[in-house]
């Protein structure tokens, strides 16, 4: 047969699982890839994202004006053009909501097309490819606040995880340095968790995508004249190889 035998439950792949670490970061923060976007996600992404990109970000533009020297400034500006730039991928990846969707189905009717057992392997290794490079990038953003945190930690109630500023005296007493500490763990986990998506989400659908690209030029050096079949479904194969790399490159 010329694409030899078909996909089956068994061994069908989904390229949807590529995304998985990603989507589980997503769906943390309130934005969940599906259709039925109801009133508790929105409720959830409005929330995460005043709370951790507006109110904890905050936290970061004040403490600026509150610098001793030069030196402290130039420490707190890199983390203020990095929260920014993570608030702005953010937004643009909530913009993109309804084409990634509309992606991922276009990638179930790729998936959906017969591919002989190498085109499936090839496709099958690029997808585990996908989720061993994100789940690396989930533990060293995470791993990177972690790694802050101990040294924070261990400072005997003298210094936070980052320099951001608070309504009170953190250093007063340990009730007040601790409450300071764990609220920096929680929003700075947040955004690491956020930035997993921003960074990594679009490298990925491109990965996908190059992958089912070359099992559709493969299908194309495939088509030639085969006697078992007519002119007009040799035509259709040809067809629908053309509708698919449309697809892509779209």
């Amino acid at each position: 047969m010329l694409f030899g035998s078909k996909n089956s439950p068994e061994n069908k792949n989904e390229s949807i699982q590529a995304f998985g670490i990603v989507y589980f970061t997503l769906k943390l923060q309130g934005m969940v890839i599906m259709e039925d976007y109801r009133l508790r996600h929105k409720i959830h992404v409005v929330t995460n994202y005043v709370l951790t990109n507006i109110f904890y970000y905050s936290s970061f533009i004040i403490q600026l004006l509150y610098v001793d020297n030069l030196r402290q400034l130039l420490e707190n500006i890199p983390m203020n053009m990095c929260l920014t730039a993570c608030s702005i991928k953010f937004l643009v990846i909530l913009r993109l909501r309804p084409s990634l969707i509309e992606m991922n189905k276009q990638l179930k009717r790729l998936d959906s097309r017969p591919m002989t057992d190498k085109q499936k392997d090839k496709l099958g290794k690029e997808i585990k490819f996908c989720r061993v490079i994100s789940s690396v990038i989930f533990v060293l953003y995470m791993g990177v606040n972690v790694s802050y945190f101990l040294v924070a930690g261990l400072s005997r109630g003298t210094k936070l995880g980052f320099e951001t500023w608070f309504p009170y005296d953190w250093r007063e007493n340990a009730f007040r340095y601790w409450l300071s500490f764990f609220i920096q763990v929680i929003f700075q986990q947040q955004l690491a968790v956020q930035d997993v998506a921003n960074d990594s989400i679009g490298v990925l659908y491109l990965c996908i995508l190059s992958a089912h690209l070359q099992i559709i030029m493969e299908r194309f050096a495939d088509i030639h004249h085969d006697p078992e079949k007519t002119e007009e479904e040799s035509l259709q194969d040809f067809i629908r190889c053309l509708e698919d790399h449309r697809v892509i490159m779209e």
